[in-house]
């Protein structure tokens, strides 16, 4: 989900992308990722997402491959290409900004200590468009089998 940043948004939150998740969907399938916050308003723990989605990437991507019959379009193919890239294969909690920046530059910020950190609730939106994608795929080279 993308989104413009209100006004009267904390000032940090403009810093960084607005893409996410809505975390009544997250609170669904994983609660321990919720935080209810003092204004009344979910937040979610976005590093959490992270290591599901990647596996979740992989195992669908396997399961195409198997197929056989993996066609070619674009951002679908580029996408899981572009995450192994960024992750070096390995899937951790914690991603190395250096890697990340090198195929998705707009999601490594410099936080208030001037540190770079991966802005993660961007990536688990690319990992949510990928997972769709290649779930809707997948769905479609079954139903053809």
């Amino acid at each position: 989900m993308r989104w413009d940043w209100r006004d009267d948004a904390p000032p940090d939150a403009h810093e960084r992308p607005g893409l996410g998740v809505l975390a009544q969907e997250v609170e669904a399938e994983f609660p321990e990722l919720i935080e209810y916050g003092e204004d009344g308003f979910l937040k979610v723990e976005y590093d959490g997402l992270v290591p599901p989605l990647m596996l979740a990437v992989g195992e669908l991507n396997a399961r195409l491959e198997e197929l056989g019959q993996r066609e070619r379009s674009g951002v679908s193919d580029e996408l899981p290409e572009r995450l192994a890239a960024a992750t070096q294969g390995e899937v951790r909690t914690e991603l190395d900004p250096d890697q990340v920046e090198k195929v998705f530059p707009d999601l490594v910020v410099t936080n208030e200590e001037g540190e770079r950190e991966v802005a993660y609730e961007g990536l688990v939106g690319l990992l949510i468009e990928a997972v769709r994608e290649l779930d809707g795929r997948l769905s479609a080279l079954e139903q053809e089998s």
